[in-house]
């Protein structure tokens, strides 16, 4: 049965940056968990949800819909990431892997149909890093996790990178 990962954390706003200061302005992701979840439900029966988060964050879902990754201290996008390394390394099957603000319009399990280990959604010519799909099994989940771990330390680099690190 797939499972729609979707990330969310209470942010600290002096570690962010202005982009994600803005959008907290006027949209509500806390809110967005429980829109996200009726929709899944509503238009993929039979698919789990799961809410990845920090250590501390509270979260209005089932305590046995939610995976706790440390990622206390960091930022929205590395914790984002963080967590979807920790989900996939411990998670082998079928997952979209996303953050709290999506809907689901229509039946995910389409996406499936076709075969492939990991999807990313691509927009012109760039990379939609906040939706991911896997799809893996005994011989593939070791090579995705290899994946997972490889754009978190290139993460990590470009991030220390720019900041000055």
């Amino acid at each position: 049965m797939p499972t729609l990962a979707a990330f969310y954390k209470k942010i600290n706003l002096d570690h962010e940056g202005s982009e994600v200061r803005e959008n907290t302005t006027f949209f509500d992701y806390a809110k967005c968990i429980g829109m996200l979840r009726s929709s899944l439900h509503r238009n993929s029966p039979g698919w789990n949800f799961i809410a990845c988060t920090d250590q501390t964050t509270d979260i209005d879902v089932p305590a046995t819909e939610i995976f706790r990754s440390d990622v206390d201290q960091t930022g929205l996008m590395e914790s984002l990431i963080k967590s979807n390394t920790h989900y996939v390394r411990t998670h082998p099957g079928q997952s979209l892997l996303c953050g709290v603000d999506h809907l689901v319009a229509k039946s995910l399990t389409p996406m499936f149909q076709e075969k492939f280990d990991i999807l990313l959604l691509v927009n012109g010519d760039k990379i939609n890093n906040t939706v991911v799909l896997i799809n893996t099994n005994e011989s593939t989940h070791n090579r995705v996790v290899d994946f997972f771990e490889a754009r978190e330390k290139f993460h990590g680099a470009y991030a220390n990178h720019r900041v000055g690190i």
